[in-house]
């Protein structure tokens, strides 16, 4: 009787022991999920763009799709800093993929002129590139476009002066002002085309402005439009150079620190053919839908 008894007791013993164990390992599970949960949050308040994580969070992948896919067959190059998915960085960024099929990436191998990354930008509260003055990306392979679309969303940093900063750049090699260069100077724009300058006024009082930037070659005119808003035209609207260098914030020129960027540049649509009226007011209203221009 006694024997059965003590048998007992161990069993209950056992038991205990077992709860007890069960219990410690359940609050350890819970300070897990609890902390993975506070790493998650801080991932998701810094705009979903972690790039030290291998994890694609769903608003990532969004941005992944073509805003407009009658055109996607003529799209020749794309750069969306919004989208982690696409670039590769450290410190600062070393590559800009393109989204197209292309894969015209543009890239920055020396680190005191690589862009950097603005969180909770301005623009929309969307991820962007900052360039300080010195930075810019270069790919030398990039596919020759005659007549095309280009459109770019950016922030010169000062309107006004003598600051002059570029946003893009199409040229043959290192050759500078032989195809086309999208750039301000004085608080005018200009687009240069073919070697020739084709300028309008901003009208903006200087100071930081953000801008959809939109130039048509339609082969017999460069159409200019800013925020959706016609600002004139310069005959001969096809790039006749045979340009086969994409610079991204500079000149072509390594060496030539003019022209330099100050500001920020969210992303770049690039077509190889000329896009109509209501083409470029579909890309137009993607872009400011999205980074939240006028």
């Amino acid at each position: 009787m006694s024997k059965n008894k003590a048998f007992t007791l161990l069993e209950i013993s056992i038991v205990i022991i077992a709860i007890a164990v069960a219990y410690g390992a359940f609050q350890v599970s819970k300070k897990m999920i609890s902390n993975a949960s506070n790493l998650v949050a801080l991932n998701q308040a810094d705009n979903n763009w972690d790039t030290n994580s291998s994890n694609v969070t769903e608003e990532e992948e969004s941005g992944s799709s073509f805003c407009c896919p009658n055109l996607e067959a003529n799209l020749h190059a794309w750069y969306d800093a919004s989208d982690a998915t696409t670039v590769i960085s450290e410190e600062g960024v070393l590559t800009w993929q393109d989204k197209s099929e292309n894969a015209f990436h543009v890239s920055q191998s020396i680190a005191n002129d690589q862009a950097t990354h603005i969180a909770n930008s301005d623009f929309n509260n969307l991820t962007v590139f900052d360039f300080d003055g010195t930075d810019y990306f270069v790919n030398s392979s990039f596919g020759n476009i005659g007549q095309g679309a280009i459109f770019a969303v950016a922030q010169y940093a000062q309107e006004g002066g003598n600051q002059e900063q570029t946003i893009m750049e199409l040229s043959r090699n290192t050759t500078v002002n032989d195809g086309f260069s999208l750039f301000q100077q004085g608080g005018k724009h200009y687009h240069r085309h073919n070697g020739g300058d084709f300028t309008y006024s901003s009208n903006l009082s200087s100071g930081p402005h953000l801008g959809i930037f939109s130039i048509i070659l339609d082969g017999s005119n460069m159409k200019v439009y800013r925020n959706g808003t016609y600002r004139g035209q310069k005959s001969g609207g096809t790039i006749t150079r045979n340009v086969n260098r994409l610079t991204v914030g500079a000149l072509p020129i390594v060496n030539n620190t003019s022209y330099r960027m100050k500001g920020e540049i969210a992303e770049i649509i690039i077509f190889d053919r000329a896009l109509d009226d209501t083409e470029r007011g579909e890309v137009e209203t993607y872009l400011n839908d999205k980074w939240a221009i006028y």
